[in-house]
């Protein structure tokens, strides 16, 4: 199953909306940063008559921008959607009660190469490359039990203005 929800928390016009797309009727990925263009282009042409909903990663962005050198290769896709027919808006999810365990919590890089990458990025600032970074790293956990109730709960915690769950067969991304 293929779906995307995206929630608008934000007090005012459209708080507490969730748009959610279901039964995709194609499911779009970018795995070589190569073919961006055409896939986005390919992209553009299916939203003129279906919603297109997915997500691009950081690591197009790195793989699209020349001054941070080539990235490394990745099975995890560059970006990901899916071609929906119909949109569902409703009142935001709630779902039922549930757990979830989250176990071996660890960063996705060392501290030796979080140290490097903050040389890196302090160079390009200096050099006028760039005048601010947004620098972000992935947590590595196993998880165990409903990804919804784990989602729901950083919802609760984070207080972002807005939220998204995306289940792409077994991937699941909680933003």
């Amino acid at each position: 199953m293929t779906d995307c929800l995206f929630e608008t928390l934000l007090p005012g016009s459209g708080a507490g909306r969730a748009y959610y797309f279901r039964e995709p009727a194609g499911v779009y990925a970018l795995k070589d940063p190569s073919k961006a263009e055409d896939f986005f282009k390919s992209l553009e042409k299916l939203a003129e008559k279906y919603y297109v909903a997915g997500f691009i990663s950081y690591e197009l962005g790195y793989a699209l921008e020349k001054c941070f050198g080539k990235t490394k290769p990745s099975s995890f896709p560059l970006a990901l959607f899916g071609v929906y027919k119909k949109i569902r808006t409703k009142e935001v999810f709630r779902p039922a009660a549930g757990n979830y365990r989250i176990k071996n919590l660890r960063l996705n890089i060392s501290k030796a190469e979080y140290l490097s990458s903050v040389k890196k990025i302090k160079r390009h600032i200096r050099a006028g490359d760039i005048y601010q970074a947004d620098y972000t790293l992935k947590y590595k956990f196993s998880f165990t039990g409903d990804a919804r109730v784990f989602y729901e709960d950083l919802k609760k915690k984070q207080r972002a203005p807005y939220a998204a769950y995306m289940k792409f067969g077994e991937m699941k991304i909680l933003s």
